[in-house]
């Protein structure tokens, strides 16, 4: 991972935000600490992304509007600030970039550009109902991360 943050750090954090695809721009300025239901000590300890650099995973589930998105996002726009790469999908836009890659035979490609980010957050799992590509396209993602791991 530190070969890809030195050779990453050199582009502008906007590119940066521009390639990771983040959604609203919400980070941890707007971040009201007390108002979540995460512990304090938990959010602190998220922030601090030490978990990113001992690659361990994060899920966060929860009933809609309690702030798992902007969370997540001012997490991810902390890992970019510190050089680290991310990939943000929608469980609907990781679909569909699958899907598309499969018509021209780029699956791996597609996924193996997604698993070079440090950070890969899919969004929105469980919102809308989804069909059996959408499973398969988080499957590929999965096993593709297990295996890199």
């Amino acid at each position: 991972m530190t070969h890809r943050r030195v050779h990453y750090s050199g582009v502008r954090p906007a590119s940066r935000r521009k390639q990771a695809g983040l959604p609203a721009g919400k980070t941890f300025s707007s971040w009201r600490e007390a108002d979540s239901s995460i512990p304090l000590p938990a959010q602190q300890a998220l922030a601090g992304l030490e978990w990113v650099h001992r690659s361990e995973n994060l899920a966060l589930s929860g009933p809609s509007g309690t702030g798992k998105t902007h969370f997540v996002e001012a997490l991810a726009h902390k890992a970019i600030d510190e050089g680290l790469r991310v990939a943000w999908h929608t469980l609907e836009s990781l679909e569909q970039a699958v899907s598309s890659a499969a018509v021209d035979g780029s699956i791996a490609r597609t996924i193996g550009r997604i698993t070079r980010c440090d950070v890969i957050v899919v969004d929105d799992i469980g919102m809308l109902p989804s069909g059996q590509a959408a499973g398969e396209a988080f499957y590929r993602l999965c096993m593709s991360v297990a295996a890199w791991s």
